[in-house]
């Protein structure tokens, strides 16, 4: 696989994680229920949060 092709690989996943913890905290839903259910340490769930969210604000999950 190409490198280009494997970047943005990589970021179509995490723009779907991030899309799951944006959801799941929508619903209420523990950091630390979030961290194991989708294979992540609670800091980097919440990082991945505050990003999305700010970067939501602004036209999309990036």
């Amino acid at each position: 696989m190409d490198p280009i092709a494997n970047l943005t690989a990589i970021r179509t996943v995490w723009d779907q994680r991030a899309m799951w913890v944006i959801e799941a905290r929508s619903q209420g839903i523990p950091w630390e229920q979030i961290a194991d259910a989708i294979g992540l340490s609670r800091q980097t769930v919440i990082n991945l949060h505050k990003t999305a969210s700010r970067n939501s604000t602004s036209g999309g999950v990036r």
